[in-house]
C-alpha cells in the first residue's frame, strides 16, 4: 500500500539552480532548524516543486514561470545514461539543500550463501548520494549495510542537521536450519536511522515497531507490516503503522482490512511514543503535517485538528470526507476535496475552483493547483479569491 504524504515542510533556507550550472559550489551548511522532507514522490522548495511525473521521471515545476522540466540540467542529456540523476533516482524525489540534491540507492538485492555452513540468508545495502547540480556530479557520503531505504519507499527527512529514514529489513522465512527460504519487501522489522551530514555519522534509533507483539493480535504483520515517515509536528518527527487483519476465521487472504497507528520519536530525548491498545485498535493516518498543525483520520467521517501544541484537538465530522483524501492547511483554513474550512469560526465552503484539485503549495499570495495526484495541468488562483469567495459563501 502505497500513499502519498499530504503536506511537505517548505524550508525557507532552499534556493536552487537549474538553468547553466555555472560558477562553483559549495557544501551547503545544514542549519540545525532546516526541515526538508520527501515522501519520494514529491518534495518541495521555496519556488519550485519536484515530482514524478505520468511518464515515472522526476520533474521540477518553477513557480515564477508556471514551466515544468526534467529535474536534470546537465546540458545535451537524453536521461538515459546511469549517471543521469533522473536515472539513479529511479521515479523518487530527493531532499534539496541549496545545489545539492540528497537521495538513496539501494544495491541489488541479492542471496548470499555461507561457505562452510551453506546457509543462505539475504543481503540489502542502501547508500546515501549527494548530487551537484552545479557540475553534474555525484558523490557516495556513507553506506548502511542491512537495510533497504528505497523499496516502497517510506520517506526521507532532513532535521536537525541529520537525514531520518526508514531501514526496511524485509519479511524473511527461514528452514529448520535457519537458511532462508523466501523474502518480501514489505512487512519485517523496520528501523529509524539518521546521518549526520556533518560527519556522515549512521545512528541506529530503534524498532519502530515490536514486531513480536503485534503478532501476537495481527500475524500478518510480518508479512504487510508498513511504516511512514510523513514530518514533523511540534520537534516530533511522525509515522503511521500500517498492517494488515485478516477476517473472517482468517484463511481468506482476500478478506482483509487495514489497521494501524501513529506514532512519534523525538529527537531530544531519542524515545518513541507508546503504541496504543493493541487488542482495540482501529486505523489512523495523518491527513496533513506541518511544523504547528497536525491532522489525524482515524476513521470514515472524522478528522482530528491538533494545532500548536493543544493537546485537545478540533473534532471535524463529514459524512464525505473519506479515509486518503488530500488535505492541506494555509492561512489557517483546512482544505479538502473542494471544501474550505475555517479553523477559526468552524464554518464550511464548497469552492468550486478547488474541485478535482490538489494545492500543491502557497506561493508568495497565490495557491499552486494541480490536477488530483499533483502531476498536471498546474495552475495558479490567487489566495484572496478563495478567501473572498469563503466570505461571501457564510
Amino acid at each position: 500500500m502505497i500513499k502519498e504524504c499530504k503536506k511537505i515542510i517548505i524550508s525557507t533556507l532552499l534556493t536552487f539552480v537549474f538553468l547553466s550550472g555555472c560558477g562553483e559550489s559549495a557544501t551547503p551548511t545544514i542549519f540545525p532548524d532546516t526541515i526538508v522532507f520527501t515522501n519520494g514522490r514529491i518534495s518541495y522548495g521555496d519556488d519550485f516543486y519536484c515530482y514524478v511525473n505520468l511518464s515515472g521521471n522526476t520533474s521540477i515545476l518553477q513557480y515564477d514561470t508556471m514551466t515544468t522540466s526534467p529535474l536534470c540540467n546537465k546540458p545535451n542529456c537524453t536521461h538515459s545514461d546511469a549517471d543521469c540523476i533522473i536515472r539513479q533516482l529511479g521515479g523518487t524525489t530527493p531532499i534539496f539543500v541549496g545545489n545539492y540534491a540528497y537521495y538513496f540507492i539501494d544495491d541489488p538485492v541479492t542471496i548470499i550463501e555461507d561457505e562452510e555452513t551453506g546457509k543462505k540468508d539475504l543481503k540489502l545495502a542502501t547508500t546515501l548520494y549527494r548530487y551537484d547540480l552545479s557540475d553534474y556530479r555525484a558523490e557516495k557520503l556513507v553506506k548502511i549495510n542491512g537495510i533497504s531505504a528505497t523499496n516502497n519507499c517510506y520517506g526521507w527527512l532532513l532535521y536537525g542537521g541529520e537525514i531520518y529514514l526508514v531501514g526496511n529489513y524485509y519479511s524473511r522465512t527461514y528452514d529448520e536450519n535457519s537458511s532462508l527460504l523466501s523474502y518480501r519487501g514489505n512487512g519485517g522489522e523496520m528501523m529509524l536511522y539518521s546521518i549526520d551530514l556533518t560527519s556522515n555519522a549512521v545512528t541506529n534509533h530503534g524498532a519502530l515497531y515490536d514486531l513480536e507483539q503485534l503478532q501476537e493480535y495481527y500475524p500478518e504483520v510480518e508479512r504487510s507490516g508498513e511504516v511512514y515517515l510523513k514530518g514533523v509536528y511540534q520537534d516530533r518527527l511522525y509515522f503511521e503503522v500500517a498492517f494488515v487483519e485478516l477476517l473472517g476465521d482468517g484463511m481468506d487472504p482476500t478478506d482483509f482490512q487495514y489497521v494501524g497507528y501513529v506514532t512519534a520519536f523525538d529527537p531530544a530525548t531519542g524515545k518513541f511514543s507508546d503504541a496504543p491498545d493493541l487488542a482495540a485498535m482501529d486505523y489512523a493516518e495523518i491527513a496533513f503535517i506541518s511544523e504547528d498543525t497536525l491532522v489525524l483520520s482515524q476513521e470514515e467521517s472524522s478528522l482530528l485538528i491538533y494545532q500548536d501544541g493543544a493537546e485537545e484537538p478540533i473534532t471535524l465530522e463529514d459524512a464525505d470526507f473519506y479515509l486518503g483524501v488530500q488535505v492541506e492547511v494555509y492561512d489557517n483554513m483546512l482544505y479538502y476535496d473542494g471544501k474550505a474550512y475555517d479553523l477559526a469560526t468552524r464554518e464550511f465552503c464548497l469552492i468550486p475552483e478547488l474541485e478535482n484539485t490538489e494545492i500543491c503549495a502557497k506561493y508568495q499570495e497565490e495557491y499552486i493547483l494541480a490536477n488530483e495526484g499533483g502531476q498536471e495541468n498546474f495552475r495558479k488562483v490567487p489566495t484572496n479569491d478563495i478567501i473572498a469567495y469563503f466570505a461571501k459563501s457564510n
